[in-house]
């Protein structure tokens, strides 16, 4: 008797939570992780444009700087940058009467740093190529200066440069 009154005992001071109990702590713990992600996966792609934005102004900047490095009879052209399918940036129209702002906007855009610049947010990685006329467009204009054209997805920002 003795073993069967210590096992009698032993079961009431076995204290846990019943299945009832970790369902409904389960179910709790999925509504609010839901209702956080709601919340949050926004926010991060709007991070994630708010980026693409300085990195397409740091585009319009560093042809402002070509711009104003080489000769007037190259200031007018128009400076065409693709978006490929990884969200990575390529200078797509080279050569032609303007070839020395395109080469000199090469150089200070997508050397060093600028060579792994991409775009990461979904309106970034939509703007696509050139060749499907889309892409991200740069006038150098003698009168206007240096400006971009408004881009979709990225409608509110501000990219033209002096």
């Amino acid at each position: 008797m003795k073993m069967s009154e210590k096992l009698q005992e032993i079961k009431k001071d076995n204290k846990g939570f019943s299945l009832v109990e970790l369902i409904i702590v389960i179910a709790i713990m999925a509504i609010l992780i839901g209702i956080v992600g709601m919340n949050v996966i926004p926010q991060i792609e709007n991070a994630r444009r708010a980026t693409d934005a300085q990195v397409i102004s740091a585009l319009v900047s560093e042809a402002m700087e070509a711009w104003t490095q080489v000769d007037s009879a190259a200031r007018t052209t128009t400076l065409q940058v693709s978006v490929g399918s990884d969200g990575a940036l390529t200078l797509s129209k080279q050569g032609g009467e303007n070839a020395n702002l395109e080469t000199k906007f090469e150089q200070l855009a997508f050397t060093g740093t600028g060579e792994n610049r991409k775009l990461k947010s979904d309106a970034g990685q939509k703007l696509g190529k050139i060749e499907d006329g889309k892409g991200i467009t740069i006038h150098c204009d003698m009168t206007k200066g240096v400006y971009i054209e408004t881009l979709t997805g990225f409608e509110g920002y501000e990219f033209e440069s002096r």
